[in-house]
């Protein structure tokens, strides 16, 4: 099978590399036809202003420039199916003519729904405005052009099925996975706990991940002076308020590391004795698996994250990881105390949550489930 991956997609955005990765390792034949643009970061309603007033303009030439590649690469190389990476909302119209022109199916990994992110957890936009009409009109047009699209979870899919009206044949999953080149169980580390416990946050600060629950249980566990939160990552929406939450609170058992993937990110957590996921009570976060999950599972780590719909389709609680209640600084608190007390308990969910990654969540894995959707919907293709 030969797929032609196209889009603004940043290799480096770790569903694209899970997916660009898992499909070479598994035998397919990538095309890549990456229409490379500035990385968009949503941080603030004047970046997200600016970005609304530029992006009209450059919009068109970039679909010009996707269509004529595509059209040049499929005649060097034919490929089979057409594969719009993310964030490609804006390339699928593109991707929709080439496979019009070619007669090839089309997918979209749409990973999130721009409606719900602008208006319902970042509310850069407001619901009734004309521009978060707009915005729903295209989203759904978009949607329309698109074989068939993939979202994270079945929740996910129920969410977007009732949203924008789609049937469900139309809507496929494929899991957000962690990245094993870089996420694996590594038994050495440079990183110094000092004989802490080591309570690890990575990744941004986002609205939907609740650091301020995080911020006020690391405020109760302080009574045992063994404990250690470490926020790793110094992004996100809410990075400086989170810092002045710490601040404000007066504490004591909590760093800040300013460290990435490549500066040293990776070290520190796996030095992490348990890792968190994310705890607000939003809609969005409550539909997703996050990335972060993975993360800890690749790492045989025990994790700990607010119980959700979402997790509840994979996970079972004590078994491959450890629920608490949404927005609820007390019951997080409880959950590392009593993770910290147990170590057997602590090493069971860490087996079993990594032996869960291993048979369904690798890149691997991830590109294998999306290879029997493109063969499916090929074979849909071309009986019609």
């Amino acid at each position: 099978m030969t797929i032609c991956y196209f889009g603004a997609y940043d290799k480096t955005y770790s569903k694209d590399k899970i997916n660009l990765d898992g499909l070479k390792k598994v035998g397919v034949n990538i095309v890549e036809c990456n229409i490379k643009k500035p990385p968009v970061k949503f941080t603030s309603k004047i970046y997200f202003a600016f970005f609304t007033i530029l992006h009209p303009f450059t919009l068109p030439f970039r679909n010009i420039y996707g269509l004529v590649k595509g059209i040049y690469l499929f005649i060097v190389t034919p490929y089979d199916v057409i594969l719009v990476g993310h964030p490609g909302h804006f390339d699928v119209p593109a991707a929709y003519l080439l496979a019009k022109i070619i007669r090839k199916p089309l997918i979209f990994d749409t990973v999130l729904s721009l409606y719900d992110v602008f208006v319902n957890e970042k509310k850069l936009i407001k619901k009734d405005s004309t521009k978060g009409k707009l915005l729903f009109a295209a989203e759904k047009i978009i949607y329309s052009l698109c074989d068939v699209i993939l979202v994270i979870s079945r929740q996910e899919k129920v969410f977007f099925e009732k949203l924008f009206t789609l049937p469900s044949s139309k809507i496929d999953i494929s899991y957000l996975g962690a990245d094993d080149g870089i996420y694996y169980v590594r038994p050495e580390s440079k990183f110094d706990t000092q004989g802490k416990f080591i309570i690890a946050f990575y990744g941004f600060h986002a609205p939907l991940h609740g650091v301020p629950y995080i911020m006020r249980s690391a405020k109760i566990c302080e009574k045992d002076p063994s404990i250690q939160y470490l926020f790793i990552g110094a992004a996100g929406q809410t990075y400086e308020s989170d810092i002045l939450l710490s601040q404000e609170l007066g504490l004591q058992n909590v760093s800040f590391l300013k460290l990435s993937e490549t500066t040293g990110a990776i070290d520190v957590l796996s030095k992490a004795d348990i890792v968190l996921g994310v705890f607000e009570n939003m809609a969005t976060g409550l539909r997703a698996i996050p990335n972060k999950i993975f993360q800890g599972l690749a790492m045989e780590k025990p994790v700990i994250t607010a119980k959700s719909d979402g997790i509840l389709e994979l996970f079972t609680h004590g078994k491959n990881i450890y629920l608490c209640n949404t927005a609820d600084p007390q019951s997080l608190a409880n959950a590392i105390l009593e993770l910290k007390s147990n170590k057997q308990l602590r090493n069971t969910i860490a087996e079993n949550g990594y032996k869960l990654y291993r048979e369904q969540f690798t890149c691997e894995a991830v590109a294998r489930n999306i290879v029997k959707i493109c063969k499916r919907v090929i074979q849909q293709k071309y009986e019609k």
